[in-house]
């Protein structure tokens, strides 16, 4: 008797768990932004030089497992960095770079077939630029890829607040003057 209710709820509960999964988005989109007290051209010194990004590279810093390493082309479209490590390997390619209003970026995951996408967007305001970070994608696994989804915010929006913060810092402590 209690063996075939345990197994009715267990069925009622993975067939829910199921119509979610096919129901939910399996698209995601994050976005976090910082203010900046310098000028768009002084951020993208650090964020357009893919040899920066270990400095203010949040994912290295906190599972401490990957080693970056850029590729011959270090800025502008088609610049890349790779790294090794966990959870899997992958690679950043810049796609479209502007000094005054950001850069486009693809991430390639090993085991992935699409890419990730991201952006990073200068607003420019009197008091310096909101720099502005954009990651959509899509997760491909069925039934469980829209879970993922619907709590990518919780699993990594707190890892891109960490990049900005990072980038915050190494931005508005770098003394170099930019004349334009």
């Amino acid at each position: 008797m209690y063996i075939k209710t345990i197994l009715k709820v267990a069925a009622v509960f993975i067939g829910c768990f199921i119509a979610g999964g096919l129901l939910l988005p399996a698209e995601f989109e994050l976005s976090r932004s910082i203010a900046i007290a310098a000028h768009p051209i002084k951020v993208h010194l650090q964020v357009g030089e893919l040899t920066q990004w270990q400095a203010w590279w949040p994912w290295d810093r906190k599972r401490g497992t990957k080693t970056l390493t850029p590729g011959p082309i270090t800025s502008g479209p088609g610049a890349t960095l790779s790294w090794t490590g966990k959870p899997r390997p992958g690679e950043v390619v810049l796609i479209k770079t502007s000094p005054t209003e950001g850069l486009e970026y693809e991430v390639l995951l090993a085991g992935n077939a699409k890419p990730y996408k991201g952006k990073f967007i200068y607003h420019a305001t009197e008091q310096g630029t909101v720099l502005e970070l954009v990651v959509s994608g899509r997760f491909e696994t069925p039934i469980t890829g829209p879970y993922l989804a619907t709590l990518c915010d919780s699993m990594h929006g707190g890892m891109l607040d960490w990049g900005l913060e990072n980038i915050k810092e190494l931005v508005e402590s770098d003394k170099r003057e930019i004349f334009f």
